[in-house]
């Protein structure tokens, strides 16, 4: 599920900042590790210079996962520099698709409103044509970079969706074993409905006796899915809230819990920007600065 991992990246500080992830799951995965750099035309004449700064990043990286995971298999573990030229979006998609990767690492959104519009273009467009996990890293550091607490933590929202448990589970769970960490199961009631009319459609809240019917029940099936993960010894808990904004809870709640990573399910087929328009993963992408996982859950 993660055994060849991707790492675009540029001479940015930014970029830079996604290593120390690819090293911890790298290292706790014993995943193969590329970083690739997309020389575009007009600093094609710069491109040995590329590739012997990607050489030594990669060296180093290699250098660091030897020396976190110093009693593991990741001794061997494989680091690889490539450097071609063409256009970023482009040229990700087209190396991710024809090496068969199973995980995207970028640097998805920036400090600026320009850094945050040209990395979510290239998440965007990669996800799109590729449909790969995509691990998004904000600008944020964390106090422990090369520590296995970086993702000790993980936050997966479900909505009752047997298709999105399906496939979200499996990618959580086995972070979850190889990396010790925690998994918080997180499902959020809106305590309205919209109804729709021959004339309009309008909004009608639930009683408390239904709220209460509803949390109930949703405590009972993230029960259910908690007593099925019990065998792979992660320690798993779930929460149950109620709130109007969904997405505002999300948030508050991976920054109240100290969340190392946000584990959220989205659609392939019409990107993440135009999908995610104004829908609660978007939202959650705008105002959270953790690490977010979005992996592609078909309709």
């Amino acid at each position: 599920m993660y055994k060849k991992i991707l790492v675009p990246l540029d001479s940015s500080k930014l970029a830079d900042m996604i290593l120390p992830y690819a090293e911890i799951l790298a290292g706790s995965l014993n995943s193969k590790v590329t970083l690739l750099y997309v020389c575009e035309t007009e600093e094609e004449h710069h491109l040995r210079v590329h590739q012997f700064y990607l050489g030594k990043i990669a060296e180093l990286v290699k250098s660091h996962i030897r020396e976190g995971h110093p009693d593991t298999k990741a001794a061997g573990v494989s680091v690889k520099s490539v450097v071609i030229t063409g256009k970023p979006s482009e040229e990700i998609s087209h190396y991710a698709i024809k090496n068969d990767i199973d995980l995207i690492i970028l640097a998805g959104r920036g400090r600026t409103n320009i850094m945050r519009r040209l990395m979510g273009d290239i998440a965007d467009r990669v996800f799109q044509t590729t449909g790969k996990p995509l691990l998004l890293i904000s600008s944020k550091p964390y106090p422990q970079p090369h520590s296995l607490q970086l993702l000790n933590r993980i936050l997966l929202p479900l909505d009752g969706s047997a298709n999105q448990e399906a496939v979200m589970l499996p990618y959580v769970m086995e972070l979850a074993r190889k990396l010790h960490a925690e998994v918080i199961l997180f499902r959020i009631l809106t305590p309205q409905q919209q109804l729709r009319t021959t004339r309009r459609v309008e909004v009608v809240r639930f009683t408390k006796q239904q709220l209460d019917s509803m949390k109930t029940e949703a405590e009972r099936h993230l029960e259910d899915i908690r007593r099925k993960l019990a065998k792979t010894k992660a320690l798993v808990h779930y929460e149950v809230r109620i709130a109007d904004d969904s997405a505002v809870e999300i948030a508050n709640f991976a920054r109240e819990r100290d969340v190392r990573l946000l584990a959220i399910a989205t659609r392939r087929y019409a990107g993440i920007r135009r999908f995610l328009s104004g829908s609660i993963a978007q939202r959650v992408l705008q105002t959270t600065d953790k690490p977010v996982l979005l992996v592609k859950v078909p309709d």
